[in-house]
């Protein structure tokens, strides 16, 4: 069934470029196409329906059971243990984090799986080889090989098998297809029961936990002691374990007992990399994203757990040095295929008997360096790193397209697990490779930023504004609006979002106008509390499908009248308090983003008599938030799809 949100066609106005029409034309069939009638459209999708009270904890569920993941996995020929593993849970900032690990660790050279959770217009984006989601024929391939065996565990497991257990056991298949070295993980919910929750202290290379918050509380036991019991979940026996900065002291402490009970290192990230942050830059040109973080990194006390560290104006090879680091994981073992525990025994012994100096030479189109063998003799480059007695260097500047000071906590915090991996002896992990997969990251729908065009004039009047001002046709020739689509869904992202968007765009001269649906199983109270301290012109209350259905979705209305308790709550902080913000519903995601921009051109194009007072344009911000679903179905608004098609062509 169509989305009510997909568009009926896609214009390609002056763009006619081929590349720029497939890649449209993609995302219409992907919101336009009818489900799928496959063996995953028959499991239980709780995605859609909602998860049951308590079933992400060992005492209250009952639907969730890693002993029947163990059992398909097993009759898939257990994928899972053909490869090492980053396991990554958390309540914000998993995807980010997950994204750029796996991005420095193919700058690296080495050949990475990433399986993240949700997708924004297609399931395919869960399942990514080398920085490319599988193709959709490749996928269906996939599920049409192994359609069978999943009918016949559904059929022996009394149909509780549900999409999520089939579509990550045959994730980790297909990495195994492909023959990865290394495969980052993010957890779907929780850890515990996690149906990613699959892989021992054999295939464990490091856990990782992110920023924990209320985030699934009925699901996870009602408290932030719960929550973070069950993400501990995926800690294994002597395994190393990273955590990023935490903002709840119960949630530390309960991570802390939970890795002391099992014999884990916990490695605070924020001990082993800092982030300072250099502010921003708007680029000019077209990209799916256009705002970057300019950022430093400040490596504390040690190069990595023993590793060593690299000045990057030194050349250097990751490709070679990466298959230098397999050949010494692999020579004389048979690879994968003897099974994961020998697998990382030679990747030890490797640490051993090369300590982590990666193989000189050039890299193609690369200026950085690898500074091996200039470690090996005392000698590094100061201009981009200062190394002392206790080890501490810094690495940059540099520029990263997830930006926001919560993405400065992830950066950390994935920084510091590849650290972890260099000191195991995943040798080809240099200070050059990180830096470049830091730069490389890309993950839609954080804190994105595109350029809208402007309005075009119609006869006399472009429009008019919520305070009967007219935009002249004669109006001065100016940029459009920018467009910010960001998933914050809790009160810790809501809050970060607001704090990131102010301190780019400063509200004295970029007006905003906001735009907002939701599932109704989130705290909308808590969220909308933080986004009013955007001080927007407007809000517009929308609804989009959750996952495909309405049955999660949130009423527009329920929305706005969240909004309204929120400012009553609040009434005492100053930031919160709004004048002559307009309170506005919409039925479509379509309508209200044609609304939002009709709004936001009477705060941001001055009338004839204000540019005879030398009134100038104002660069005014829409921000779309409150879901994933949400920037997904903006994504699909003609307007949109056309931007990223054309910045896509640009990049390529």
């Amino acid at each position: 069934m169509r989305s009510q949100h997909a568009p009926a066609r896609l214009a390609f106005c002056a763009f006619h470029q081929p590349t720029v029409e497939r890649w449209a034309s993609s995302i219409y069939r992907t919101l336009s196409s009818s489900a799928t009638h496959s063996i995953l459209s028959k499991l239980t999708n709780f995605e859609q329906q909602g998860v049951p009270s308590g079933s992400g904890t060992i005492a209250g569920s009952s639907s969730f059971d890693l002993g029947r993941m163990h059992r398909l996995l097993a009759a898939l020929g257990n994928p899972h243990k053909q490869w090492p593993v980053v396991h990554v849970a958390g309540s914000k900032g998993k995807g980010s984090t997950a994204t750029m690990i796996s991005s420095i660790l193919r700058s690296s050279g080495y050949s990475v799986g990433l399986y993240t959770s949700p997708h924004l217009l297609s399931i395919t984006e869960r399942i990514n080889v080398q920085g490319s989601p599988i193709s959709r024929l490749a996928f269906e391939a996939l599920e049409t090989e192994h359609a069978a065996l999943i009918a016949k565990q559904l059929e022996a497991e009394g149909g509780r098998l549900s999409h999520f257990e089939a579509l990550t056991a045959l994730a980790f298949r297909h990495f195994a297809d492909r023959k990865v070295d290394a495969a980052v993980v993010e957890t779907g919910m929780g850890g515990t029961l996690d149906a990613t929750n699959v892989f021992d202290e054999s295939t464990l290379a490091v856990a990782v936990i992110t920023p924990l918050g209320y985030e699934h509380v009925d699901a996870l036991g009602g408290t932030i002691e719960s929550i973070a019991a069950a993400k501990a979940g995926i800690m294994k026996a002597g395994r190393p374990v990273v955590v990023a900065q935490q903002g709840h002291g119960r949630a530390t402490e309960t991570l802390q007992h939970a890795a002391h009970g099992l014999g884990c290192r916990l490695i605070n990230a924020q001990d082993q990399v800092q982030v300072s942050s250099m502010g921003y830059t708007l680029l000019d040109q077209p990209s799916s994203t256009l705002l970057r973080s300019n950022i430093m990194l400040h490596f504390v006390g040690s190069k990595g757990e023993g590793g060593q560290s690299d000045a990057p104006s030194q050349q250097r090879d990751h490709r070679a040095a990466a298959a230098d680091s397999r050949a010494s994981l692999t020579e004389g073992f048979g690879g994968a295929s003897l099974g994961q525990a020998n697998r990382l025994a030679a990747m030890r012994d490797a640490s051993i008997h090369r300590g982590s100096d990666a193989c000189s030479g050039a890299d193609e189109g690369s200026s950085r360096a690898n500074a091996s063998m200039a470690n090996e003799a005392g000698h590094t480059d100061s201009s981009s790193s200062s190394n002392n007695s206790s080890g501490a260097h810094q690495l940059g500047p540099m520029q990263v397209a997830l930006v926001g000071q919560h993405q400065e906590t992830n950066v950390a915090t994935a920084v510091a697990s590849c650290l972890q991996l260099r000191s195991q002896g995943w040798a080809a992990i240099t200070d050059a490779a990180v830096q470049d997969g830091l730069e490389a990251a890309r993950l839609p729908g954080r804190l994105q930023v595109l350029r809208l065009s402007p309005p075009v004039p119609m006869g006399d009047l472009a429009g008019s504004s919520p305070n009967n001002q007219q935009v002249p046709a004669s109006a001065p020739a100016s940029k459009g609006p920018l467009l910010v689509l960001d998933g914050a869904h809790t009160r810790e992202s809501a809050a970060s979002l607001v704090t990131s968007i102010r301190s780019a765009f400063p509200a004295r001269t970029h007006p905003l106008v906001l735009v907002v649906a939701m599932a109704e199983d989130k705290d909308a109270r808590q969220v909308l509390a933080e986004l009013r301290r955007l001080q927007p012109k407007a809000v517009i209350f929308t609804t989009v499908p959750i996952a495909g259905s309405y049955h999660r979705s949130a009423a527009p209305g329920a929305l706005a009248a969240q909004w309204q308790a929120a400012g009553m709550l609040s009434a005492g902080d100053p930031s919160s308090r709004l004048r002559g913000c307009r309170e506005l519903i919409q039925a479509s995601l379509g309508a209200a983003y044609a609304k939002a921009k009709n709004e936001l051109a009477g705060h941001t194009y001055p009338s004839q008599q204000q540019q005879e007072a030398g009134q100038a344009h104002l660069d005014g911000v829409l921000v779309v938030t409150g879901s994933l679903h949400t920037v997904a179905a903006t994504q699909g608004i003609e307007e949109v799809a056309m931007l990223l098609a054309r910045a896509q062509h640009h990049e390529q």
